[in-house]
């Protein structure tokens, strides 16, 4: 085994790395050995946050704290990974942050690499590319753009519908974040369970004026099962939907950033979560009746701002997703109920259909290699 190089964390860490953790036994060792088995030159501190967990989570992160003395560990009371990364942020010494997810990984030599960019400037944001892996399938999906470095308000605006369009700011965890602009600014985690990462980094990219983007993918995204492509029913879905598309276009003003090609990315970027929002009211968990199902699809296809973005979609979208808009734009309730209760089976029986639709065909490349 090649020689470890974890750093104490008590020396002005370069990089604080937060793990909300809630009952997460069993993918908890993977994701911890993917961060604690990288080679680095640099003082790391790991924070895991352990949300109230019921199974033996803490037990595990105090045999990890044994061994590594970099390694922080916060119980608080079961409150969401929201509030759990709201912790990680108040607690943490580093001059950058990045985020992990219990049961994913990082890819190595990620963290050497990332110090090596962050040694070099300061930098407000760093966007890298990520692979999402369906273990149900054995399909993988990889998400990169292009490597630029992003130092003026023209420069961002010229490329932030793109990285938007190719599903790079939706999440938190393929970034790292400069702490000072994080507190400086009073940035936080809102207590939603859905599109709480995605209002995160547009509030990050409101103040952020650097941005490096590598088009190296250093994360790892597990889909643990099929399920997981269907979110939990959340009431207030569509109206958070509606909340990230306006801020998103907010964003594009702030950066000058809107024309005609460009408002097309952000009518397909909102009718592909407008879509999300009907499926969920298929979930299993969703406590609806058949009525109520059915009043909601007709709040949302008559909302305005969703007929005028399916007026004007991009022709290059997936043929699939075009379809499912076309759905939408016929303004009938029951057809609709009815698409979207079998696309919802269809995503459980062939998730790799389902991944294709969701993103446009120019947006994924599917790899056969397997991890």
């Amino acid at each position: 085994m090649a020689q470890i190089f974890i750093l104490m964390a008590e020396s002005n860490p370069l990089i604080s790395i937060i793990v909300p953790a809630y009952n997460a036994e069993a993918y908890l060792p993977e994701t911890l050995d993917s961060i604690f088995l990288q080679e680095v030159s640099f003082p790391l501190e790991v924070i895991v946050i352990n949300d109230g967990s019921t199974d033996s989570t803490l037990s595990l992160l105090q045999k990890y704290k044994l061994e590594y003395q970099n390694l922080t560990v916060i119980t608080t009371e079961n409150k969401g990974p929201a509030n759990a990364r709201n912790e990680g942020i108040q607690a943490a010494l580093g001059k950058y942050l990045m985020f992990v997810d219990s049961d994913d990984a990082l890819k190595k030599p990620s963290l050497e690499e990332l110090a090596q960019f962050l040694k070099q400037r300061e930098i407000d944001l760093v966007i890298f590319g990520f692979q999402i892996f369906n273990q149900q399938s054995q399909k993988e999906f990889s998400y990169i753009y292009e490597s630029v470095y992003l130092d003026s308000p023209e420069m961002i605006g010229e490329h932030l519908l793109l990285l938007y369009q190719k599903n790079m700011l939706n999440q938190i965890w393929n970034k790292v974040y400069r702490r000072e602009m994080i507190i400086k600014n009073k940035i936080s985690f809102l207590p939603f369970h859905y599109g709480e990462d995605r209002l995160f980094v547009f509030e990050v990219l409101k103040h952020a004026r650097s941005i490096q983007v590598l088009n190296n993918a250093y994360y790892y995204y597990y889909m643990r099962n099929n399920d997981s492509l269907v979110n939990k029913y959340y009431e207030d879905k569509f109206k958070v939907c509606c909340l990230i598309d306006q801020r998103i276009i907010d964003l594009a003003k702030q950066y000058q950033a809107i024309n005609v090609e460009k408002m097309e990315i952000l009518n397909y970027m909102y009718v592909k979560s407008v879509i999300s929002c009907t499926t969920n009211l298929h979930s299993r968990t969703c406590p609806l009746l058949h009525r109520q199902k059915r009043k909601v699809l007709k709040e949302i296809i008559n909302y305005p701002r969703v007929i005028q973005a399916l007026e004007d979609l991009p022709k290059q979208a997936d043929r699939k997703f075009l379809l499912l808009a076309k759905v939408l734009s016929l303004q009938s309730v029951t057809i609709l109920y009815f698409v979207t209760f079998w696309a919802t089976k269809i995503m459980k029986i062939a998730p790799t259909a389902f991944m294709k639709a969701k993103h446009a065909e120019n947006l994924i490349k599917e790899s056969d290699e397997n991890k």
